[in-house]
């Protein structure tokens, strides 16, 4: 059966090109380029642990590695439409001194963005869209509670009328109306997985992680 949304995916990386494989390729129509950066190791695919899906997972379980994706604006999110995040995350260990981030691209201290990561002092899941201004939009902070060594799926939902959702492994944990207009983030910067701000490369997330789109 197909998909008749698929034309709407604007990024798509479903690590399935095999062990040790570092070229990682996004499989959406708008067929983005995917760049290592960081250091000192490379984001590569893996079959251990077991992958969320068939194939394999993406690696970053050492060092300040993460993936950057350039993006235009003609084939970024469109926040006055439904939309869909998700991805499946494995932690090896959160650092819970200074957080884990997730993905985002909003660089420091820009307007507009999204920024998904773990703040430092416990493992609590947050998700931020800031608006052209700078202020936070969407703030879905708090969600929950993430543990180690184990596969969790990760879904942030627009209904394309104001409201947002979090689900945690299909669960819906919690519910926000947008209190601004999103925006994206200014100076069209890259999205980012494994880091979402340079401010500090000790907080690039250390783990795997799966079927991102």
């Amino acid at each position: 059966m197909s998909d008749t949304h698929f034309n709407d995916v604007v990024l798509l990386i479903q690590s399935n090109g095999g062990q040790g494989t570092s070229v990682i390729t996004d499989q959406s129509p708008q067929g983005l380029t995917v760049v290592q950066a960081g250091t000192p190791d490379v984001i590569h695919e893996t079959t251990t642990p077991p992958p969320r899906a068939e194939g394999s997972s993406l690696s970053g379980v050492v060092g300040s590695e993460y993936l950057s994706i350039a993006k235009t604006a003609a084939t970024w999110l469109d926040y006055s439409q439904p939309l869909t995040i998700e991805f499946s995350l494995y932690a090896t260990a959160w650092n819970t001194a200074n957080g884990m981030r997730i993905l985002g691209d909003r660089p420091n201290n820009a307007s507009g963005g999204v920024q998904c990561f773990v703040s430092g002092g416990d493992t609590l899941l947050d998700f931020i869209v800031r608006d052209s201004g700078g202020s936070s939009a969407v703030s879905l902070t708090g969600i929950k509670a993430l543990g180690n060594n184990a596969w969790q799926d990760i879904c942030i939902q627009h209904d394309g009328a104001g409201n947002w959702y979090a689900f945690v492994n299909g669960v819906m944990e919690m519910t926000v109306a947008q209190s601004s207009t999103p925006a994206n983030a200014s100076g069209d910067h890259a999205m980012w997985l494994f880091n979402n701000n340079a401010s500090n490369a000790a907080t690039t997330f250390n783990g795997y992680m799966d079927s991102i789109r």
